[in-house]
């Protein structure tokens, strides 16, 4: 089930989120019908977001998702929708457990581990400037 597609009335329906770690989130959602049988709709959202204690992992997202219908009320009804979301995030290795309450070093081997003390929690284990490219083009076509 869509239950973003457009619909035989108007409306707007906004929201905006703040929470912990810089989160931030907001959205809008805008139907309007231009004829009797047809409307467009269009979905926007952008969220940012930080994690709570690693200064370097960072996440962003952004979608806008607009569509028309046509036929809307009648036998014969047209759909078209696109999505598109973008998202610049920061790959986190996280944090070792070494060092934390219940770790055990899994082998003889590497048992000096269990007396090396805590990681510190501000090291980063990720990769600064890792960029990874994706395209996706779907097309949905509906007749009911």
């Amino acid at each position: 089930m869509i239950s973003k597609q457009p619909r035989n009335d108007s409306g707007i329906d906004a929201s905006a989120s703040i929470g912990s770690a810089w989160f931030r989130r907001g959205t809008l959602d805008v139907n309007q019908v231009i004829g009797d049988t047809t409307a467009v709709r269009l979905n926007v959202m952008g969220e940012k977001t930080h994690d709570a204690g690693r200064d370097k992992v960072k996440n962003e997202r952004y979608g806008v998702a607009p569509s028309v219908a046509f036929g809307l009320g009648t036998a014969n009804r047209l759909y078209l929708n696109y999505l598109h979301v973008t998202q610049h995030n920061t790959p986190d290795g996280g944090i070792p457990t070494i060092g934390l309450p219940g770790f055990s070093a899994p082998s003889a081997g590497t048992a000096a581990l269990n007396h090396s003390g805590k990681v510190d929690t501000h090291n980063f284990y990720g990769k600064h400037g890792f960029r990874l490219r994706r395209f996706d083009h779907r097309h949905r076509y509906h007749a009911f």
